[in-house]
Formats: C-alpha cells, structure tokens, sequence
C-alpha cells in the first residue's frame, strides 16, 4: 500500500496526529514517571524542531496531537524525533525491546478532517477547544 501524501499548505496548518503502539498494548499506560517522560520529550522535540503544540492528549495505547506547523518536512522531522525518543524512552521504563509503534503515524490537516462528516469536525473542535493539556489521569 502506497504512502500518503502529507501535503502542508504555504503558511502552515493545523494537523491532528494519531499514532498507536504496535497491537494496541498498554505500552502507554499512565504514571508519573510516564508524564514526565512524555513532557520532556515533547519539550525537546519542540526546541530541535519549533512547532507550536496546541494540545495533547495520550492514552494507554495511542496517543493524539494538535500542531500547527508551518511544512510537511517540520512536522516530518518533529515527529521522527518525537517517535523515536519516546519509543526508546517509554520502551526502556516498561521493559520493551521490541518495535513500538504499529505504523507510521497519521497526520491529517483539521480542514481534510472537518470535510470528512460530523465525527472528524468533532475530533478537531474537541482539540482545538481543550485549553488544558493533557496526559491520561492516573490510577
């Protein structure tokens, strides 16, 4: 199956990002330690490749991203360093060393998205109103 095209307009949009664990395990499964992991390597990836990060939600399997980026090949290569880092380092605290992720992550414009029915408008309003940012509540 061929890629898709993750075409940005000039000037930038906003894309929703999903990306899930390799069958749907709990690879993510929320801690503290999992929160700290997860913020710094969104700090550190937003530093190597400046896009603005407008929300954020992680679940136990997948997690969903709200960016405004200004190329494709930003959002490539924030999220080549995102991926990679937090697979290594979620990979590391709980003791997986196999691959992490399923697939290639889905970045998707919120325009593409609103002109696809009432579920995707409703994904993207629901990111774009959350003020709060987000990690999945503790248990």
């Amino acid at each position: 199956m061929a890629r898709r095209l993750r075409f940005i307009p000039e000037g930038g949009a906003l894309v929703e990002v999903t990306c899930r664990t390799i069958h749907g395990r709990f690879l993510l499964k929320p801690s503290r330690r999992l929160n700290q992991i997860v913020l710094g390597v969104l700090g550190r990836a937003q530093r190597k490749q400046p896009v603005k990060l407008v929300s954020f939600v992680f679940l136990s399997n997948h997690y969903h991203l709200l960016l405004w980026v200004p190329n494709a090949q930003r959002l490539a290569a924030f999220m080549n360093f995102f991926n990679g880092n937090l697979a290594k380092e979620a990979g590391r605290l709980t003791n997986w060393r196999e691959k992490f992720w399923s697939r290639r992550y889905r970045g998707r414009r919120c325009q593409q998205l609103a002109q696809k029915g009432p579920g995707g408008r409703r994904a993207c309003t629901h990111l774009e109103r959350s003020r709060r940012v987000g990690v999945e509540d503790q248990r």
